[in-house]
């Protein structure tokens, strides 16, 4: 009776493993640096680390997925600069205007950059 158990257990974790990789994730393979330059012309660097589905994400469709990291690279820097959401409201972030923006991507491991744009 109790290996019946055993085996029914290991089949159980083994099917949620198999089925939900997220559950048993393992810590974060990439680093995100995205770097906007404001219309006042100053630079602010947003680092953000990612796994690989994120990277991946990323990689195959860079002018959508990176909308949301200008948008908390925008809203860190409006609260930099001064314009809090208490004041503001919680569109402070439109107060910053992006002229321009690049990112790296590297390996947290070796540093080594790999995807680029901008």
């Amino acid at each position: 009776m109790r290996k019946r158990w055993w085996g029914l257990g290991l089949l159980v974790g083994l099917l949620v493993l198999l089925t939900r990789p997220a559950l048993f994730s393992l810590p974060k393979d990439y680093r995100l640096e995205l770097t906007i330059t404001t219309d006042r012309q100053e630079e602010y660097v947003l680092v953000v680390e990612l796994d690989e589905r994120e990277y991946k994400r990323l990689e195959n469709n860079p002018s959508t997925e990176i909308l949301a990291y200008l948008t908390m690279a925008r809203r860190e820097y409006a609260v930099k600069m001064g314009y809090r959401p208490e004041i503001y409201g919680p569109d402070n972030y439109k107060m910053v205007s992006i002229r321009r923006s690049s990112f790296v991507v590297r390996e947290i491991d070796s540093g080594r950059i790999v995807f680029r744009k901008g």
